[in-house]
């Protein structure tokens, strides 16, 4: 079992056809399943849907803020209309958005399976990969990644009602649905096999 400690700039984590209320868009209050598995991906340099193993992972503490007693911050984005929406010309095309964001995050995740030597290789920079990494969009930076003790403490992601993560991106109208689960912290990790789904802690 490999685990690792990643420290992260900020994060947004929109539901997908999720409508903006009053011109914000809020945030679910961290990265769902299958974001982590995107980044174990990215991280040692596999296509999307190429994990092959189990992964558990939860906040080894609450966000932070940059220096400050901050969590949470709205940055101002601007987003061209949906396409196929009359668009006029000029400004007409674009709308500004508060976006809800998560800033300074501290990420533990706990790897088992198949690709345990494939992250120990990645830390050890010793896969190809290209570009930077991150850990949701593609602003939200990975600024630190190291391994650390199984046995360090976390708030887990685990079975619960108090949030609705994505556990399956989808891939457009015509072609899979995004898949869904309800989830709570916990002090215990839960796992998540491929593709990403609650497995049974053994």
């Amino acid at each position: 079992m490999i685990s690792v400690l990643v420290r992260v700039t900020s994060g947004h984590y929109r539901m997908p056809g999720q409508v903006e209320q009053g011109g914000t868009q809020t945030s679910a209050p961290i990265a769902p399943p299958s974001c982590i598995r995107g980044f174990l991906e990215s991280l040692v340099g596999e296509r999307s849907g190429s994990f092959r193993g189990s992964f558990a992972y939860g906040y080894a503490e609450p966000p932070r803020g940059h220096g400050f007693l901050l969590r949470r911050a709205h940055v101002l984005r601007s987003y061209s209309k949906v396409k196929g929406e009359p668009t006029g010309s000029g400004i007409e095309g674009i709308r500004t958005v508060s976006v809800e964001t998560y800033l300074d995050l501290s990420y533990r995740i706990l790897v088992r399976g198949d690709w345990e030597t494939r992250v120990l290789a990645a830390l050890a920079g010793d896969v190809e990969r290209f570009g930077v990494l991150s850990l949701g969009e593609s602003q939200d930076l990975v600024v630190w990644i190291e391994k650390v003790p199984i046995e360090t403490p976390a708030r887990w992601v685990i079975p619960g009602t108090m949030m609705t993560l994505i556990t399956a991106s989808g891939r457009g109208f015509d072609r899979i649905s995004a898949k869904y689960g309800t989830f709570d912290f916990g002090p215990e990790p839960a796992w998540f096999n491929n593709p990403v789904t609650l497995k049974e802690n053994a």
